[in-house]
């Protein structure tokens, strides 16, 4: 996908046949989603979403459908690209950015879970698009947004070798446009979270975010509880971590450890078991 900068991994349709890349659009190609062939590398199909898109990776369910993070809505789609369903996040037309999310998993219970940049998760029908349950995180824990991590108007591209510098610009459009999204990508902007959530086996919900004040950050778990009337989301722990956040937190495929980073410094580990 020559010019077109790819900041996620790639994902897989369920038969392995076909993978699927978020990518910043560029001057030739407005594309931001694509479907390749991957056996050829062919463009099956691909959609004209926002470029920030590319915060976040496609997810694919069991029978191939595609759901996806771009502006302030998730979007679902056919195994063809045609749209099943957006759902906007912001209150409104989907296109506040202050309110969008940086890509979404799956539960164990069916539903699309995400959070926007101001700490906000959802749960949704994977079938409808439809909001089932909604929390605010900052709200639930006090907690306010992190101090950025860089003074303002600091050049990030200024550390890169000029080649480099010159193909951000070209993937980003401008360099104002290409420092905002660097600083978004390492975690130093000062939105309450810049991550993907993750989910445990256990339907555990963890978030990299701010903290009890301006220096501080956290990583929250929510607990996911089923009742006939819906699910619903609970506080559970939370632990302190440098202001600002440069990666995702994840959990290990037996479910027993949390891993995530720390600021943009060094990594800790904890024992799911020991934090519950």
């Amino acid at each position: 996908l020559k010019g077109h900068a790819i900041a996620q991994p790639n994902t897989f349709s369920p038969d392995g046949s076909v993978t699927y890349v978020t990518a910043f659009s560029n001057a030739d190609d407005p594309c931001s989603l694509f479907a390749l062939n991957a056996e050829t590398g062919e463009v099956l199909w691909c959609k004209e979403l926002a470029r920030n898109i590319a915060g976040g990776s496609v997810e694919v369910d069991s029978k191939g459908m595609l759901y996806v993070a771009a502006d302030a809505k998730i979007y679902s789609y056919d195994t063809d690209g045609t749209e099943r369903w957006s759902t906007a996040l912001d209150g409104g037309d989907g296109l506040d950015l202050g309110h969008r999310p940086f890509g979404l998993h799956f539960t164990n219970g069916g539903y699309v879970a995400t959070v926007t940049i101001p700490g906000n998760v959802f749960l949704l029908d994977r079938e409808t698009g439809q909001i089932v349950v909604q929390f605010d995180v900052a709200s639930e824990y006090g907690f306010v947004t992190p101090e950025p991590a860089l003074p303002d108007g600091i050049d990030i591209l200024s550390f890169f070798p000029k080649a480099s510098e010159d193909d951000f610009v070209s993937a980003f459009g401008t360099k104002e446009a290409a420092n905002i999204t660097l600083g978004n990508f390492l975690g130093v902007s000062g939105n309450f979270t810049d991550n993907t959530l993750a989910v445990s086996l256990r339907d555990e919900i963890y978030i990299q975010g701010g903290g009890p004040t301006a220096e501080d950050g956290s990583v929250v778990q929510l607990l996911i509880r089923d009742s006939q009337a819906g699910p619903t989301l609970e506080k559970g722990w939370y632990i302190l971590a440098e202001g600002g956040s440069a990666a995702s937190p994840s959990v290990s495929q037996n479910g027993k450890y949390l891993v995530m980073s720390d600021g943009a410094s060094t990594g800790t580990a904890m024992s799911q078991a020991e934090g519950s």
